[in-house]
């Protein structure tokens, strides 16, 4: 109304004031738009079914981890969510993974409600249950590494690299980033950025008691290993026990009976690179990794050994051995995985560059690009390949046939955008 009369005195300055009877139908015209906007809005779904710290309901807490503002929204919660919940999930089961989930929402939406005390702005998503998660994944998988893709300029699409980022690197620094908004920030920025930090350290504590108490280890392991048969072998079962006890030579031990009785055992090989990881010895779960690849790549389980392979390489203590790098270097090729093949010479070349299987595989890192159509990167490869101190005589029809090769070999257009990094 006093902008209406301020209006109206301005008009009334210019000689320019209409009719009664004008603004009165243009205030009946804004009064039923006002009306209008005020029932679309409590009929939205945000609306209806978000958390509004200044009237809080019970019922909204949990409802509004379930809506979400747009694709955007949804789509972002969603990549964070498939990048740690399922392992949380495999780890804690399928009751204390929803548990934890639904309770770090419920501290998210509290704590954002305690530093925005009567906002009548509603809060949707679940990014807060999702922060608890990240919390959780940090103290369960701190050693597991996180995959970005990386394009430092869009329309320059082969300067696109994955980067490994440990998860005690990155999930630190995300939680910073989220103290340094809040900050900065308030209610206005549209994002609940105190959800995040409460559901963050919410998770982080839960799951430190979880791991503090054996919770994983006395409850859920064995109903997991029940409900997927567990080992038959009885000799494994007391394996287990002894991890679960803490007693990790005996479980060696035992582990280690089963093998020089049935080499080929696969729950033996498992269980040995399990007790290997929990041991924390590197160059022993990279000798146990490498013993575990032949026995799968043997029994023709191909997906169990990609699995190993992503899940070894992963693992930033391990100490893998070239053999291993090699091996799996090999199987990735021959099932039609030409960069995680390239990634494996990538590793074995920049860690053993002295190893008689560098040289190995600087040659099949040359055959991975003629196939591609990069006669270049081939040569350089080659050449690399000659200045290795294993290159000899015995080597050099090998080599000529591919620098003859090579010669044929016309460059692909369009194989920039895909061809890997270079060794």
């Amino acid at each position: 109304r006093g902008q209406l009369d301020k209006a109206r005195r301005n008009l009334a300055n210019a000689g320019q004031v209409p009719a009664d009877w004008v603004i009165a139908r243009e205030q009946r015209k804004l009064d039923e738009m006002v009306t209008q906007l005020f029932a679309d809005t409590r009929s939205s779904p945000i609306q209806q079914l978000g958390f509004v710290p200044g009237r809080p309901d019970a019922l909204r807490i949990f409802t509004s981890m379930f809506v979400h503002a747009g694709w955007i929204h949804l789509i972002g919660n969603m990549v964070f969510l498939v990048l740690t919940g399922p392992f949380i999930e495999d780890a804690y089961g399928r009751i204390l993974y929803p548990i934890l989930y639904l309770l770090s929402g419920v501290v998210a939406e509290g704590v954002h409600a305690v530093h925005n005390p009567g906002s009548l702005v509603p809060t949707v998503g679940a990014s807060g249950a999702i922060a608890g998660i990240m919390g959780a994944f940090l103290v369960r998988h701190a050693k597991r590494r996180i995959v970005f893709f990386w394009m430092p300029l869009f329309p320059i699409p082969w300067l696109a690299r994955r980067i490994r980022v440990p998860a005690f690197v990155y999930l630190p620094f995300w939680f910073a980033g989220q103290v340094l908004l809040s900050s900065v920030s308030g209610e206005e920025s549209g994002v609940a950025v105190w959800a995040h930090i409460g559901g963050f350290i919410f998770g982080f504590l839960a799951a430190f008691l979880i791991a503090a108490m054996g919770i994983e280890a006395r409850y859920i392991d064995p109903v997991i290993q029940r409900q997927m048969g567990g080992p038959e072998d009885p000799e494994l079962v007391q394996a287990m026990e002894a991890v679960r006890r803490g007693n990790l030579a005996e479980a060696r031990r035992v582990t280690g009976h089963v093998l020089a009785r049935n080499p080929r055992s696969l729950d033996g090989r498992r269980y040995a690179y399990d007790v290997a990881i929990a041991g924390g010895d590197s160059a022993e779960i990279g000798s146990q990794a490498g013993r575990l690849l032949e026995t799968y790549i043997a029994a023709g389980e191909t997906d169990m050994a990609r699995h190993l392979i992503r899940e070894a390489a992963d693992n930033i203590h391990a100490i893998l051995p070239p053999r291993f790098l090699m091996r799996a270097a090999e199987m990735l090729a021959h099932q039609g995985d030409p960069r995680g093949a390239h990634e494996m010479y990538v590793r074995l070349c920049k860690e053993f560059p002295a190893d008689p299987s560098a040289l190995r595989a600087r040659l099949q890192a040359a055959e991975l690009y003629m196939k591609a159509g990069d006669p270049e990167r081939a040569r350089e490869q080659l050449m690399r390949a000659a200045s290795h101190p294993d290159y000899g005589p015995e080597w050099k029809q090998t080599f000529d046939k591919k620098l003859a090769e090579l010669d044929e070999i016309r460059p692909a257009t369009g194989y920039r955008g895909t061809r890997p990094t270079r060794i």
